[in-house]
């Protein structure tokens, strides 16, 4: 499935005995396993973490929050740290 669409998003079933927590993506058998493809990326990654869980910033049934002022406001206590990348896209990580 990796590069199938050459993409570097790619769906995963989850395990049972997973490290990831299971209040990730709680409702959903899958997870999206994104593959390092920018130097930001490496950088990221290049500490000793089981996982960064990633979103665009968005809450359930709410849309993507775009503003990052307005991302910081609303998800200030669920996320970890504020990834800017653009003034529309926002990246919210938590640290496992």
């Amino acid at each position: 499935m990796v590069g199938e669409s050459g993409s570097p998003h790619c769906p995963f079933a989850k395990k049972e005995d997973s490290l990831i927590s299971p209040l990730v993506a709680p409702r959903n058998n899958y997870l999206g396993v994104m593959l390092p493809y920018t130097p930001l990326h490496y950088l990221l990654l290049k500490d000793n973490f089981t996982a960064l869980v990633m979103t665009s910033g968005n809450i359930t049934d709410q849309p993507i929050i775009a503003d990052n002022l307005e991302a910081m406001e609303k998800l200030d206590g669920i996320v970890d740290f504020f990834l800017p990348i653009i003034e529309i896209y926002l990246t919210a990580v938590m640290i496992l």
